[in-house]
């Protein structure tokens, strides 16, 4: 331990008893004036004294900055009122315009075209000159660049950036109400405890997330369930928050997909801040993120130990005020990296959360909360991670819910600035111990080599690395060790960099402890894995010495006609480059051939799959518009100028349908962001058109995503209870928000035996239908697919038998059918993302029909954790099956998951443009 870190642990319990004295004196400081009526209605609105603080208990009057009552016409919490987006920010504005301690900045837009802001908060000499702590907080992000010495001067300047984002889930509403009244009091307030925040501390807001599910949810509330105080009568919102992916939005942190993360990221990036605090609404009645463990190892142990710090610090200060219900621990785990806020742990800050009881939406209610069993233990039970329970029941507001969020805010808002050289420091210390940890423990680097089967994804690899921040090096020149060399060009991620942590996140293999029993989500995410691209991980610290040069901008991948005008065709080899997709809606008119084997054109040898394009009259016209095709999607297109003798079919471009449910849109919302990614176009059914029949006239291939988990028929089939019906999704002039995506004039009720039955018909006269994941169950357990059904290995029970748990991993696939379009570009064994599902049961004679399996082998997990493989290894992932003149191909996994699996897509792609020859 050097002498600064034990000052630090000598000042620490003094910092924090200084805090609490500071803390403590709020209650009896009574200088300003308060805003008489808003102070009643907190009052009134509060269900208990006890779900109360007097942190919150009144709100300060000022005489230049309007309070939100004043806005918008009543207070925030008040029963059965949720704001609109647009008057958040019309409030946000305002407090902006009145106040010179609060600053708004734009961030980027939305999918539906609204902007994302971040609402920054300090005193007025601090939003001054913004700029100026920005650049602190920068040098501080790169200790390359600011040795300790000078850290310890720009430290003494800085002040530690706290970012909260607030209702990121469309349903938890609270903390964007509660965000008026936090940012209201931030700005205004003269107690001792504000000024200290103010003057020691940036503040940042953002106050809604993802505005385009806020305005749908809101929407939904007062059309739906503004009336109901019945908690056994609630009903899930809306079929659709943002665009595309739902809950999802809030795993999305590997991927960075979505436009919503991106603009995120990039604000992270800039401002640098110390904390991201993002929150959230489920278990009573505020948990404060640590989880349970374990912990992913790759994150700095400083980070861990400010979880505990942190959280715990709020469970006592709120437990002393007599609020009950406050608890850490016992929720998550805290190994998967993929949340919005966990972008700030993967970057040398602290990402962290909180889940808030919530009603979902502003109607008061009693709740049963021992009825709650959420995590190990219920909510009502008291344990050393929850001193104060709450009571078994309890009615609950939306004020509650405010006071709460507030009133924790408050509290660690205050822990951090008492101890801003602390947190301020430990953000450069988890830099430097990045930076040396990378020079001085294997791995030293990882090489992604530049000669690479998917050259295409592999730069989507680099460029998403150098989006985090990452940073990326090509080599000078041939770098050489005992077993391999690796070619000039070669991409080289050292890890002696501030962001090792990140880079290290993606690249490595993950190892989920076989005895840690459940996981909150995925515990393999290892990309080059998931996106077929070599990844060589380097434990020679020689590699550091290699010549080479920093990217500095993002890559292009070009590709090129090689060998001028043809005479005779131009052919594409299928290597599962997934930009082919594309390639194929961008070609007609032209006529695109699959070739059904392997052929040899001088010295090149095509594989099965590839593509040839004969050559026109319009010569010239046509090698432009290649030329283009291939520039602009990095495609390799070769001319051949003789006749190529090769069995092939015509791929017909497919009419295309996605199906959704109105009770899971998640999974679909994935599909059609993924086909929307690569210009796929298709139409967005639900069971409306199902029901009403001849599909096959609309439609040539119909993609049924995945249900969610291990999926339940019967469900999926009849859909949301009809008792609750009519329940439309339609546009109206009360309703504008609603419609968007796709609408129905009634949700209720499924497909139902009509649309299953519309469905066999469709398969029976020539279309394709293709299910993914928990989808499968449907053709599965309602007899379309003959004899081949639901098998019950691997849940357990039987003597010495281990149930199968795969949460979320990488493991070994393995092609059988290699004659068949929809294996084309694949080697044989490549890896499938796996995920909780259901394992298919094939009767000997129909075993024929499994086009991919799973690696007949104990060693089956490349990434995460496989238990019981005994239960799935040689069982079937891909059953390509025919019915009548059509086929129905089934997945026992997802392979379009959350845009992560890239090097699945192909086994989906593959099926849409060879459609019509699967059988062949």
């Amino acid at each position: 331990m050097n002498l600064r870190d034990f000052k630090l642990r000598l000042r620490l319990p003094i910092l924090i008893i200084l805090a609490i004295a500071s803390i403590s004196s709020v209650a009896v400081y009574a200088q300003q004036a308060i805003d008489e009526e808003s102070t009643r209605l907190i009052r009134e609105y509060t269900t208990s004294e006890k779900f109360l603080s007097p942190l919150v208990d009144h709100l300060p009057d000022s005489d230049e900055v309007p309070s939100p009552r004043e806005v918008l016409g009543y207070v925030v919490g008040t029963p059965e009122k949720l704001t609109y987006y647009e008057d958040i920010i019309r409030y946000m504005k305002t407090l902006s315009d009145k106040s010179s301690a609060v600053e708004l900045f734009p961030i980027g837009p939305t999918d539906e075209g609204r902007t994302l802001y971040i609402v920054v908060i300090s005193d007025p000499q601090t939003i001054n000159d913004l700029e100026h702590y920005k650049n602190l907080t920068a040098a501080l992000a790169d200790p390359r660049r600011t040795p300790e010495a000078e850290a310890q001067k720009i430290i003494a300047q800085a002040k530690p950036m706290y970012w909260i984002t607030c209702n990121l889930h469309s349903s938890e509403n609270g903390s964007a109400e509660m965000s008026m009244e936090l940012a209201y009091r931030l700005a205004v307030s003269e107690e001792p405890l504000i000024k200290a925040i103010r003057q020691n501390c940036i503040v940042m807001l953002t106050p809604c997330a993802e505005p385009d599910g806020h305005d749908r949810y809101t929407d939904w509330y007062y059309r739906y369930t503004k009336g109901i105080t019945d908690e056994e009568e609630r009903f899930p919102g809306p079929p659709y928050w943002g665009k595309y992916v739902y809950h999802d939005n809030n795993r999305d942190g590997l991927q960075v997909s979505q436009l919503i993360t991106r603009a995120f990221l990039q604000a992270f990036m800039e401002w640098h801040p110390q904390v991201w605090h993002d929150l959230h609404e489920s278990i009573a009645l505020l948990y404060v993120s640590t989880g349970t463990g374990p912990y992913y190892p790759t994150f700095d142990p400083i980070v861990m130990s400010e979880w505990q710090l942190l959280s715990h610090w709020e469970v006592e200060e709120l437990t002393k005020m007599g609020m009950p219900g406050v608890w850490t621990h016992a929720f998550f785990t805290g190994w998967y990296p993929g949340y919005l806020s966990f972008l700030a742990n993967t970057h040398n800050a602290i990402g962290r959360f909180y889940e808030t009881f919530g009603n979902g939406g502003a109607t008061t209610m009693e709740r049963k909360l021992a009825d709650r069993e959420r995590g190990r233990l219920g909510a009502t039970k008291q344990e050393w991670y929850r001193p104060l329970p709450p009571d078994d029941k309890v009615t609950w507001s939306i004020r509650n819910n405010i006071n709460y969020q507030q009133t924790a805010l408050l509290c660690v808002l205050k822990l951090v600035a008492s101890q801003k050289d602390t947190f301020l420091y430990n953000f450069w210390k988890k830099g430097e111990n990045a930076i040396e940890k990378g020079k001085s423990e294997p791995p030293y680097a990882w090489v992604i080599p530049a000669d690479q089967r998917h050259p295409v994804e592999t730069v989507n690899v680099i460029n998403l690395l150098q989006k985090q921040g990452v940073e990326v090096h090509r080599l000078d020149k041939e770098f050489k060790l005992e077993e391999k060399s690796y070619p000039a060009g070669s991409f080289v991620i050292r890890m002696d960099q501030p962001y090792r942590v990140c880079a290290k996140t993606y690249l490595e293999v993950q190892k989920y402890p076989a005895d840690a029993g459940r996981s909150y989500d995925d515990v393999g995410w290892t990309i080059g894995y998931l996106r077929g691209v070599e990844t060589v991980r380097i434990d020679e610290p020689s590699i550091l010495e290699a010549p080479m040069t920093l990217l500095k901008e993002e890559l292009r991948a070009t590709g090129t006609v090689v060998g001028g005008k043809a005479r005779r065709y131009y052919a594409i080899p299928h290597q599962g480059t997934n930009n082919m997709m594309t390639a194929r809606f961008l070609l007609p008119p032209l006529q695109v051939f699959a070739v059904e084997e392997e052929f040899q054109a001088g010295e090149r040898v095509f594989p099965p799959g590839s593509w040839l394009i004969p050559a026109d009259d319009k010569g010239e016209e046509q090698l432009s518009k290649l030329r283009i095709i291939a520039r602009e999607l990095g495609l390799t297109i070769y001319a051949i100028n003789e006749e190529v003798e090769v069995n092939k079919h015509a791929m017909d471009l497919p009419r295309i349908a996605v199906y959704h449910t109105w009770s899971n849109t998640q999974d679909s919302g994935w599909v059609r962001y993924t086909f929307d990614a690569y210009k796929i176009p298709y139409t967005l059914i639900s069971k409306d058109r199902l029901r009403l029949g001849g599909l096959k006239g609309d439609f040539d291939v119909i993609v049924f995503p995945s249900q969610g988990g291990y999926g339940d028929a019967r469900r999926v089939v009849h859909g949301v209870d009809p008792e609750k019906g009519p329940m439309p999704y339609t546009r109206t002039e009360g309703f504008k928000f609603h419609g968007v995506i796709d609408s129905t004039e009634d949700m209720t009720g499924g497909m139902g035996l009509e649309g299953l039955l519309n469905l066999q018909r469709f398969v029976q006269e020539g279309g394709v239908l293709i299910t993914l994941g928990s989808a499968s169950t449907v053709p599965l357990s309602f007899g379309l697919v003959g004899n081949i059904g639901i098998s019950r290995e691997g849940r357990g029970g039987a003597q010495g038998e281990e149930a199968l748990f795969v949460p979320g991993s990488i493991i070994k696939g393995e092609v059988v059918s290699d004659k068949s379009p929809i294996t084309y570009g694949y080697q044989k064994g490549f890896p499938i993302f796996y995920r909780h599902s259901f394992l298919f049961s094939v009767p000997k004679k129909e075993e024929r029909f499994i086009v991919v399996k799973y690696a007949d082998t104990d060693d089956l997990c490349l990434s995460g954790l496989v238990k019981g493989a005994k239960a799935i290894k040689g069982k079937a992932a891909v059953v390509d099956y025919p019915v009548g003149n059509g086929r129905i191909v089934m997945f026992n996994f997802n392979p379009l998951h959350r845009f992560m699996t890239q090097g699945d897509f192909m086994l989906v792609f593959n099926i849409l443009i060879n459609y019509n020859h699967l059988g062949s």
